[in-house]
Formats: structure tokens, C-alpha cells, sequence
């Protein structure tokens, strides 16, 4: 049974809460009365969010009334230090349950700078709240970038839940462009990740494209592609020459070839082979030896990725020496001419030699020949790169396809490790591609 001063402990909470927001709805700060009245009860208000036998509901009210007296300009509540430190690991009740958007917005504003783990599902949910207005939206939007790790998964995010959705197409549209605003790739992370983020965008953008959405979202994420696109080139210009871009640019142009964005799709693909080909001339150039064996491996990988390679690299090619040698000096099955003899032995070798152990019953047997002779390559700077069976990332420098035409993956499982050549520095060039199979 409930006693009386329970009952009217409640009853006064309850009342607290909506004397302050009939106050905080008319504003009048310049009013001394006013300023007295919603000081008081904000101080009230602010107490029993300290209370433990506050509930997750009314706790949330109340530090969002408390947050809405600042934004309102009580001069006492500004003084206030608010966090919403309940949900630091806690989910907090849904945003519709404060009823007033005054409430939604300055609720959020307290919960965007946190980062539990419950995070992703709660925002997931709360982003097709028809209680939202437009500020509310883009505050729970910048929220969920400051959550997510990357751009990729902001799209999946975000848009994973408006695309295709009820959502009206205004606001669809409305999200889309925020959300490709927001698009970056940090150039604190490695161009190996950078592609990869952007492999991951266009292939979310290219599924939802395959589907025919209404037309001016189709146009909409095209817009971001490019966007897209643009930010990852900026941040990371070698990115054109890493394994995952060439991915990407394989899937626009395959998978937007079925669809009306086929015009697009080829358009926006053709526009990074002359960049990508002034890249392998810069690599020539100034890259030494090194730099031509690079381009030279990475050269199978640029053909597969643009139809138009033959013609525009033959045009090229007369302008650019550099390009014309690559062409007429192509790699013998990805063997290279090694200035020291032992480097050139072993390197045929090792691959031999890996082939017929593996073959072996009983490679026990061998086991210390086969020390031995991994050891006497690796002095002179000749190593095996990988283990059969290891699934890695597709490089196209490191990795070779074990069949030709193969549908190109994100990730690949290696048949035949790579053979290296390990400077004393520790920086290695690949002597012999890894044979690998995508899966």
C-alpha cells in the first residue's frame, strides 16, 4: 500500500516538471519574477536527477528541462554543469516519450556526446521518430557520426534505415545530403583503409541503386558517390593504385552497368584512368627501380578495372616514355631480373621447394632441410610472405588470381604465399605474387 508521503512526493515531482516547462515555454528572461521562478524549480529539478529512486523516464525529463532553462537563458541554470551521466551505460527511455520537441532537442543535446555501447541500436531506432524536427534530426545525425568509425559505416548506419524505407522522399533526401556532407577519410589512417572505407560506400550505394529507388534518390546517391570519391582521392591520392579502389571501380561499372545509371557509372569510372596512369608515370619517374616494378605489377589490376585501358594507355603511351616501357618491358610471369645471383636463385627456389614439401606424406622427414633452406634464403634477403590457406585482403601488387576471370573480391585465400625480397631496412618488393582465390 502506497502512504501519503510517497503519493505526495511524486505528485510534487510530477508538478515540478510542469510548472517549469508552462515557465520555460514562455520565456521571459529579461523578467526578474521569471528568472526567480524557473531559477528555483530548475535547482529542484537539477537535485532530483542526483536521486537514485529517480526513474529512467522522469530522470531524462527532468535533466532535459534543466538543459532546455539554459538554452532558454535562466542566468542560475547556465551555471549548471549538465551531463546525462545515467546513460553512460544505460539505454535511455525513447526520445518520443518526452512528448514536446523543446524536450527531444535539448535531450539531445546532453546524450550526443555519448558513446556506450548501446549507442548505434538507440539512434537506429529513434532516426524515423516522427516527433523529430528538422534540428533534432540533424543533431541525432551528427551523433551517429561521432559514434561510427568510418564513413562506411555511417552510410550503413544512417542510411540503411531511411533507403527504401517509408520515409517521405523529402526527407530522405533531406538525411542523404547531410549524411554525404559528413563524408571523410582521415589521412591518419592508411590508404589501405581509406580504400577499403570506399570500396564498402560504393558498394552499399551501388545494391540500393541495383533496387531502382525513386529517381531523385537514385540521383541523390550518385551525387554521393562522387562526393565520396572526390574526399577518399583528396585525402589519399595513391589510393588509385591500391587493391579495394580497383574493386570499386570494377563493381560501378558491373553493377551500374544493368541499371539506368549505366551513362554515370561509366562516365565516373573513365575520369580516374588518366589520373591513375600520371600516377605510374610519377612512379617511373621518381620511384627508381623500385617504382617501375611496382607500376609494372600493379598494371594487370588498372586494365581490369577500366574498359577503355587499351586505347587511352596506347594514346597515352605516346606522350609518356615511361608508359611505353612498361609496355614493351612486361614481367615474365611476375619474375623480376635480380642484380645478385643468390636473390635470383632462390627466388625460383623457394616456390619449387614450397610445391614438392607440401606435397610430401610425411614432410617430417624433411622438415630440417626444410629449415635450413628458408633460413640460407632469408640471409640473402629471400622470404616467403604469407601461409597457404591465410585469407587476406586483395592487393593487386601482392596477389595474383590463380585462374583468370574470376570474380573479383574484397578478400582473398592464399593458394601459394608471395616470394619477397627484404631490404635491410625492412621494406620488402614482391618478388612473386601470392596465387590466391577470391572468395
Amino acid at each position: 500500500m502506497q502512504d501519503s508521503s510517497t503519493h505526495l512526493t511524486l505528485q510534487n515531482q510530477v508538478d515540478l516538471a510542469k510548472d517549469l516547462e508552462e515557465l520555460l515555454l514562455v520565456p521571459k528572461n529579461k523578467s526578474s519574477d521569471w528568472q526567480t521562478a524557473t531559477a528555483k524549480l530548475t535547482a529542484l529539478a537539477h537535485a532530483k536527477t542526483l536521486a537514485t529512486d529517480t526513474d529512467d523516464l522522469e530522470y531524462l525529463r527532468l535533466i532535459a528541462l534543466c538543459r532546455w532553462a539554459q538554452k532558454a537563458g535562466v542566468t542560475d541554470a547556465k551555471k549548471k554543469n549538465l551531463q546525462a551521466t545515467r546513460y553512460r551505460t544505460t539505454t535511455p527511455p525513447p526520445l518520443e516519450s518526452l512528448g514536446r520537441i523543446e524536450l527531444i532537442s535539448a535531450a539531445l543535446d546532453l546524450m550526443v556526446s555519448l558513446r556506450g555501447n548501446w549507442c548505434k541500436e538507440y539512434i537506429a531506432a529513434q532516426l524515423l521518430n516522427d516527433s523529430l524536427d528538422k534540428k533534432s534530426l540533424i543533431s541525432l545525425l551528427y551523433w551517429a557520426e561521432k559514434i561510427t568509425d568510418s564513413s562506411a559505416e555511417l552510410f550503413e548506419l544512417v542510411l540503411g534505415i531511411f533507403i527504401g524505407s517509408k520515409a517521405n522522399e523529402k526527407l530522405s533526401l533531406l538525411v542523404i545530403k547531410d549524411v554525404t556532407a559528413r563524408v571523410k577519410f582521415s589521412s591518419n589512417i592508411s590508404t589501405e583503409k581509406a580504400a577499403d572505407d570506399f570500396l564498402k560506400i560504393v558498394q552499399f550505394i551501388n545494391k540500393r541503386l541495383v533496387l531502382g529507388p525513386q529517381k531523385k534518390i537514385g540521383s541523390a546517391l550518385i551525387n554521393s558517390l562522387k562526393i565520396a570519391l572526390s574526399e577518399v582521392r583528396i585525402a589519399h591520392p595513391s589510393v588509385l593504385i591500391r587493391g579495394p579502389f580497383f574493386l570499386a571501380m570494377q563493381s560501378i561499372h558491373e553493377e551500374l552497368s544493368k541499371t539506368s545509371y549505366k551513362k554515370s557509372a561509366l562516365g565516373l569510372t573513365s575520369q580516374q584512368l588518366a589520373p591513375t596512369l600520371s600516377l605510374l608515370v610519377d612512379l617511373c619517374l621518381t620511384g627508381g627501380k623500385d617504382g617501375v616494378i611496382y607500376a609494372k605489377l600493379v598494371l594487370p589490376s588498372i586494365r581490369n578495372s577500366y574498359i577503355n585501358f587499351e586505347k587511352f594507355f596506347n594514346e597515352s603511351a605516346r606522350t609518356h616514355a615511361a608508359l611505353q616501357h612498361l609496355k614493351e618491358d612486361s614481367l615474365n610471369d611476375g619474375e623480376l631480373n635480380l642484380e645478385d645471383t643468390a636473390v635470383s636463385i632462390y627466388a625460383r627456389l623457394l616456390p619449387a621447394w614450397n610445391d614438392f614439401f607440401s606435397s610430401q606424406s610425411d614432410p617430417g622427414k624433411l622438415a630440417l632441410l626444410n629449415s635450413n633452406l628458408l633460413e640460407a634464403a632469408k640471409l640473402n634477403g629471400v622470404e616467403f610472405m604469407g601461409n597457404s590457406g591465410e585469407i587476406l585482403p586483395f592487393d593487386p601488387v601482392a596477389h595474383k588470381y590463380d585462374k583468370e576471370g574470376q570474380s573479383k573480391t574484397p578478400n582473398v585465400r592464399v593458394l601459394k604465399p608471395a616470394v619477397i625480397f627484404r631490404r635491410a631496412n625492412d621494406s620488402y618488393r614482391i618478388i612473386l605474387p601470392a596465387i590466391v582465390l577470391a572468395i
